[in-house]
């Protein structure tokens, strides 16, 4: 599941004339922006693409909890998918039927960490077998803020190589933001209940395998003397490539071409192919 990019752009010399910018310095900031937000996207494609696929599984276990059973440690045998509904009826209460009882991943009606317990008991559902020191939890700046609000984000934040990372609970969940939709595209039918409608992601570390690939020539100029009545400009181009891929499962997409995001992101590109009390990607649909 390779996938290859590529970013062009033209300066021309005389814009640089009239604005004083340089512009092939500008031209390097955007490519950092654009390849940022580009592995960005296909990353969360990744995880919307897993999350298709394990809302598709469903509830076979017909306990209603929206995926992942009570007390089954092996959610495979019940073919249930890996995925947690905070608003379906079970582990977390009666079914949410309206706005009003509308159940957000962290509870404002509790007091102190009581507040984190419906994010507690859903990891404590789904991995039942191992759990890491830390795990990192993709949200949205709207969630972020609800945990600021409710006084849960740590003051200390953690330091890893030359990323930084706010915290909630001592540590245990380091926060990556995101501003994409929350909401799955595809996913808000079948064992999901119509209240959830944002997704919020539990990630254990090394469960998204990411590698950079080698372009034969990365960067590439073409300068053009004669181009605007002689003032001349110069393209300029950026290549870049990458994998990623979700641990326990196998690719199931096209391998004829490079995939795009629309593929990263499709249910049907991912077979599981790992028990589930191994798998580490957890999404967690809530209000």
């Amino acid at each position: 599941m390779k996938t290859v990019r590529t970013f062009g752009a033209e300066q021309v010399n005389m814009q640089e004339v009239v604005s004083k910018q340089d512009g092939l310095a500008k031209i390097a900031r955007d490519f950092a922006e654009v390849r940022a937000q580009d592995e960005h996207d296909a990353l969360l494609s990744v995880l919307k693409g897993v999350t298709l696929s394990e809302v598709a599984l469903g509830d076979a276990g017909g306990t209603g909890n929206g995926g992942i059973t009570d007390f089954d440690t092996d959610a495979d045998a019940a073919n249930t998918g890996f995925f947690m509904d905070v608003n379906a009826a079970g582990l977390h209460g009666a079914a949410a039927t309206g706005a009003s009882d509308a159940r957000k991943l962290f509870d404002s009606s509790a007091m102190g960490a009581a507040r984190g317990e419906r994010l507690f008991r859903s990891v404590g559902a789904a991995f039942k077998d191992y759990e890491p020191d830390f795990m990192y939890m993709v949200t949205s700046p709207e969630v972020m803020a609800e945990m600021r609000a409710a006084n849960l984000v740590d003051e200390d934040r953690i330091k890893d190589g030359n990323l930084e990372f706010s915290t909630v609970f001592g540590g245990k969940f380091r926060l990556v933001m995101t501003r994409a939709n929350q909401m799955i595209s595809g996913a808000a039918s079948g064992d999901l209940n119509a209240q959830s409608t944002k997704c919020s992601y539990i990630i254990k570390p090394g469960s998204v395998a990411a590698t950079a690939i080698n372009m034969p020539t990365p960067v590439e100029v073409d300068r053009a003397a004669a181009s605007y009545l002689g003032g001349g400009s110069t393209n300029v181009w950026y290549r870049w490539g990458y994998i990623n891929h979700p641990m326990g499962y196998d690719w199931a997409g096209a391998s004829n071409a490079f995939a795009s995001n629309a593929v990263l992101g499709a249910g049907g590109s991912y077979t599981r192919k790992m028990d589930s009390l191994n798998l580490g990607i957890l999404p967690i649909f809530h209000a």
